[in-house]
């Protein structure tokens, strides 16, 4: 089967990225031989348990239709308590992946540090918390989640949102956060940080008894620029509980209560714009507030959607290629520098077979029948 790596077009969705703190760069990850999985097409779930060295880096590889019953994470388990213990995942897809009796869909990690940046999940599921993702929390533990899209997850049963987020220290930076329809809790993200940085990130189109949930009483926490738009609540468009702030975010189109919270709590909006003039109660409080204004969001680069929910069909024209050398092509991100050598390796090949057919018969190469350059062809 040929797979096709969708290359630099990938970024073209990132007008601009934010610079990931060096502390959460994982110190550890080039010092150490960490259990690794690059470029890779994974159809069963992978556990890392007491890693070598601690850690896992898992790179440019897509983890499509992984199905588990019970256990932790639909994909990717990953448990360590060392205090060095980190998981770092870059540029992956997942497609279809489901726990039916557990928690993360996709992932589930316990851990000191993790990483998840430029990835997408597509159609994941858990049977309880963490559609997507279920980050557990270590003391004094960290997580990045930066330019990932969230797309599409509908659990069975009373599975709960996306992304529960239970690390001490969290930055999360556009998120993509779409068509997530959640039978219970959070449509989006459920957060019980101790400290928290939430900016650039749009949730859309989704449905939970709260759209975004903040859970954590005591929280130092930095919350702006978020496109909530056309979701639906049962409750209340924000669930808080503790004292909050939410800056320059846009809420449009949405249906239900806009807030939502139990016992004392305090929710603090600053320069931000509503559709509505929603009933505000006494525990909530705008500072310069629009309502009843249509805006324009704020433009944010995220990933590319298409990437988390295509699932392309193209004809790789091997050798033998007949009606049933269809190849499936799932969006995996790579860099720039890898699309540089595919396009040189393909330049040389055609000029290789070029030559040889020149020299045989002096005919011209239809470069149409080039494995290198025609499996590239999208339907």
């Amino acid at each position: 089967m040929f797979f096709v790596f969708l290359l630099a077009s990938a970024f073209s969705g990132i007008e601009e990225l934010n610079v990931i703190d060096a502390d959460l760069v994982f110190p550890y990850i080039n010092s150490f031989d960490c259990d690794e999985i690059n470029g890779q097409v994974i159809h069963g779930h992978q556990s890392f348990i007491d890693p070598q060295s601690n850690c896992a880096i898992i790179t440019n590889s897509i983890f499509e239709s992984i199905l588990v019953y019970n256990g932790q994470g639909g994909a990717i388990l990953f448990k360590n308590n060392a205090f060095n213990s980190s998981l770092f995942i870059n540029s992956c897809t997942f497609t279809d992946c489901h726990n039916k009796g557990g928690s993360g869909g996709a992932i589930e990690s316990e851990s000191h540090e993790v990483s998840i940046l430029y990835t997408c999940s597509f159609n994941c599921s858990a049977f309880v918390e963490g559609q997507f993702a279920y980050l557990q929390k270590l003391y004094d533990s960290k997580s990045e989640i930066n330019v990932t899209t969230v797309y599409d997850s509908i659990p069975s049963g009373d599975g709960q949102s996306p992304i529960f987020n239970l690390m001490s220290d969290s930055r999360m930076f556009q998120l993509n956060m779409t068509g997530n329809l959640i039978n219970a809790g959070s449509g989006s993200l459920k957060i019980n940080n101790k400290n928290l940085i939430l900016h650039e990130c749009d949730i859309v189109g989704s449905k939970g008894d709260s759209i975004l949930t903040l859970n954590s009483y005591d929280c130092t926490h930095d919350i702006q620029r978020l496109n909530i738009i056309n979701n639906s609540a049962n409750n209340g468009i924000v669930f808080f509980n503790g004292n909050w702030a939410i800056k320059d975010t846009i809420f449009q189109g949405n249906s239900g209560d806009h807030f939502y919270n139990v016992g004392k709590a305090t929710l603090t909006f600053t320069k931000c714009v509503f559709d509505v003039n929603p009933e505000i109660p006494s525990n909530v409080k705008c500072n310069d507030c629009d309502f009843d204004k249509l805006t324009e969001t704020f433009a944010i680069g995220l990933l590319n959607t298409h990437l988390c929910a295509a699932e392309i069909s193209a004809t790789p024209y091997l050798p033998d290629d007949d009606s049933k050398n269809k190849a499936k092509l799932i969006g995996a991100i790579v860099g720039g520098s890898v699309g540089l050598v595919v396009v040189i390796v393909a330049i040389v090949v055609g000029i290789i077979l070029y030559r040889k057919k020149q020299a045989k018969d002096r005919t011209t190469l239809d470069l149409s029948n080039n494995p290198l350059l025609a499996g590239n062809e999208r339907e």
